[in-house]
């Protein structure tokens, strides 16, 4: 519990919720979040990134996180927010939510199973789950972990090489495990989403601003292998979920 007040207090460095939308998201928000619609997320933190955005465009947004730091950020930003239970049970009633979001979560849950147990409960019949997770079997992490013994997926800048041990990423799924793990829960339709494949997520390279941008421009003619086989050519996996 200690370490996620620590993870969401805002440092020199680094912050968990920088960055605008990731790709894909843009498309899942237009299709799952529309105005009216109750919208669980899942792990909100402290809605920086999505969450006030979703809520100025008319969403009805309903964000729960372990977190108390990132849950009073979040309500400062004029966020409906709450607190998960320390099982991970949001407040919401059975079948209240139109759709879910859960970004860049399960990885760090030692019962996954339970959260996602939790999102099926209230979620509509015919509701639709999106989840996101980092992919350790793209070819970068992989040339990585022969390379160095890191596999450490995302996680945080300032754990992840460094000391990994101290990483936040505690679970590490590909396509086949997280579909097991949205059957299980009783969800009926799972359709996994890639994204486009860039040589500029290679070990060392991404760290170099310049040659990172160079090689996304000559990456284009093949960043369709990110779509085309998620499982080895694309840094983060999507995955729509129907109950």
């Amino acid at each position: 519990m200690n370490y996620y007040e620590d993870y969401w207090k805002k440092n020199a460095n680094w912050s968990p919720s920088d960055g605008g939308l990731r790709e894909n998201e843009a498309k899942f928000f237009a299709d799952y979040c529309g105005k009216g619609l109750v919208v669980l997320d899942y792990g909100c933190g402290d809605a920086n990134r999505y969450g006030k955005s979703l809520v100025d465009g008319g969403t009805d947004y309903r964000g729960f996180d372990i977190s108390k730091v990132a849950v009073e950020t979040a309500k400062e930003r004029g966020v409906n927010v709450g607190l998960l239970t320390e099982e991970g049970v949001t407040s919401m009633q059975d079948g209240e939510a139109d759709s879910a979001l859960c970004f860049e979560v399960l990885e760090h849950l030692m019962r996954p199973d339970l959260a996602v147990a939790e999102i099926f409960r209230c979620l509509k019949q015919k509701g639709t789950l999106i989840v996101s997770v980092p992919n350790p079997g793209f070819l970068p992490q992989r040339i990585e972990f022969l390379l160095t013994g890191f596999l450490c997926p995302g996680g945080s800048p300032q754990t992840s090489r460094i000391s990994p041990w101290r990483d936040a990423h505690i679970r590490f799924y590909n396509i086949r495990s997280m579909k097991r793990l949205l059957y299980s829960c009783g969800f009926r339709e799972v359709e996994v989403v890639g994204c486009r494949f860039s040589l500029g997520h290679f070990p060392v390279v991404y760290k170099i601003p310049a040659m990172k941008k160079l090689l996304d421009l000559v990456s284009l003619p093949i960043c369709w292998l990110g779509k085309l086989l998620p499982s080895v050519f694309s840094g983060t996996l999507y995955f729509n979920a129907l109950k």
